[in-house]
């Protein structure tokens, strides 16, 4: 049976059941968590050893890794006029200066909110940029004549979330919206301003609410935590899907670091073949 469209509030680790947002339970006999580690540990009931509540506090207190920042484009122009200039796919530093020439953004934020809008410029002035164009690839993407663009760029959780806190949010998305119009405008896409017909902006605050991963990360667990809640040794990554809760195994970009789309396809088919080889 395939469910979509509710998430899980309670796993009840005694009685071997899940519990829906509609209310539904359903009972379980191995379980494969593929979603946010820290939410596991959160919303699992009935188990009190000290492996589960190392992990617990382990994942609470972890940082997540690497989120974006995305603005897509609505353009009134033909797949031709971005053929030549990026193609389906590629990666755009606008400027030379990098990053390493900026102070850290915790400080300009002592400044108040001129100060770190003014650091948000100077960074989306010389950040990369991943720029796609599905259209390129599947001409029914788009309708015959107009191109959707997908720019995105990193962008800390922390620093999204304290324009969110200081009711800025808004005016935030806006900026970077503009700016990164204005980057790719003097650059890469002379006339593109004209060209908009719409624009969205996605933040790391919308990948969490959208995927409810912990900080909107993309890569898993961050490198700078002091212990990683997750098996780092590729010579151990067998063991990586197993979980201190019984009959719970886990996959997915949480479950080993450094994570990516190839490890998270391996744990799946580690944690599957486990569990299959367990009902034998």
């Amino acid at each position: 049976e395939i469910l979509t469209g509710e998430g899980v509030t309670q796993v009840d680790a005694k009685n071997h059941h899940l519990e829906l947002e509609n209310g539904e339970v359903i009972e379980y006999k191995s379980l494969i968590w593929a979603a946010d580690q820290r939410t596991l540990y959160n919303i699992t009931k009935g188990i009190y050893t000290p492996s589960f509540e190392k992990q617990r506090l382990l994942s609470q207190i972890s940082k997540g890794g690497d989120s974006v920042l995305t603005v897509f484009l609505g353009i009134n122009q033909d797949e031709n006029y971005f053929k030549d200039r990026c193609g389906a796919h590629m990666f755009y530093t606008p400027n030379t200066g990098g990053l390493s020439s900026l102070p850290n953004w915790e400080e300009m934020a002592n400044g108040g909110s001129n100060d770190i809008f003014r650091w948000i410029d100077d960074y989306l002035e010389r950040t990369t940029y991943e720029i796609s164009c599905p259209v390129m690839r599947d001409k029914t993407l788009a309708p015959e004549g107009k191109t959707g663009l997908i720019v995105s760029t990193l962008m800390d959780y922390s620093l999204v979330k304290l324009f969110a806190e200081k009711g800025d949010y808004q005016r935030f998305k806006e900026c970077c919206t503009q700016k990164m119009i204005s980057v790719l405008e003097k650059s890469l896409f002379p006339g593109l301003l004209e060209f908009i017909l719409f624009s969205l902006c996605a933040t790391p605050l919308t990948m969490e609410k959208e995927t409810h991963n912990s900080e909107g990360a993309i890569t898993g667990w961050s490198f700078t935590n002091p212990e990683l809640p997750s098996e780092h040794r590729f010579q151990k990554i067998a063991k990586a899907v197993h979980t201190p809760i019984p009959d719970v195994y886990q996959c997915g970009q949480w479950t080993f670091s450094p994570s990516g789309l190839p490890v998270s396809i391996l744990t799946g088919k580690l944690a599957a073949d486990l569990v299959k080889k367990k009902r034998k």
